[in-house]
């Protein structure tokens, strides 16, 4: 059957990831491009919230609980979605069973959803900065100024006196030793140096940072420091 929501590929694929890439209903391996929602409460229950919420009392259900929400959307076949149609289940131990099930499972698949959205948000702004790049509506030299303006001081007190470390401030310090310190973001690590004055060598001749540096490769920008690597 049709439904009125209109569920975006998203919605779709954390659905049915969630749910183990099969029909809810009858079990059978399901491919993306065949997957049909189905709401276990049917959806016509929007216009009929007196219905709806006399339902929601009977099965025990939390106020928090919506139609079109993950709570109430499982994978199916357009033939299993369409045998069920607008059937509004007793709440018989099976189907509360399932609903319980569903349930439990929407906090997984909300959060499939938000992880891809943020990534396809991400994946568009880098998209839009490769083409204004290829455009020549931004050069190079833009981004590592960018790059560099991030970069800010961080004051770290050690046993023995403070330090500063000249690095964005995404990047947090793991340990020092002899005037180094090492520094990760959650996925990379590198070093920088920990003195007041450190040796010109430390700075990037292509962002100005003082890394982190990992080998050769500036962390900040990604360029090497030696030009013949």
């Amino acid at each position: 059957m049709i439904s009125k929501y209109k569920f975006n590929n998203t919605e779709k694929y954390s659905v049915w990831q969630t749910h183990g890439f099969k029909c809810y209903w009858c079990g059978v391996p399901l491919e993306l491009m065949h997957v049909s929602i189905d709401h276990l409460l049917p959806e016509s229950l929007t216009d009929k919230p007196e219905e709806f919420q006399r339902i929601k009392n009977n099965y025990l259900l939390p106020e928090t609980f919506k139609i079109n929400d993950f709570c109430n959307w499982v994978p199916t076949h357009n033939n299993c979605n369409s045998k069920k149609g607008h059937t509004i289940f007793n709440n018989s131990p099976a189907f509360l069973a399932f609903i319980t099930d569903v349930i439990k499972k929407s906090d997984q698949a909300r959060n499939t959803y938000q992880k891809l959205v943020v990534k396809r948000t991400k994946d568009k702004i880098i998209g839009k900065i490769v083409s204004d790049l290829e455009q020549n509506y931004i050069t190079n030299e833009d981004l590592i100024l960018l790059l560099k303006d991030t970069c800010n001081t961080q004051e770290v007190e050690t046993k023995t006196s403070e330090i500063r470390i000249k690095i964005a401030g995404e990047w947090k310090v793991i340990s020092t030793n002899n005037n180094l310190a090492v520094v990760s973001n959650g996925h990379l690590v590198g070093v920088t140096p920990t003195s007041r004055n450190p040796d010109v060598s430390w700075t990037c001749p292509y962002c100005g940072s003082l890394g982190p540096w990992s080998g050769v490769r500036c962390l900040t920008c990604g360029r090497m420091s030696d030009p013949n690597d």
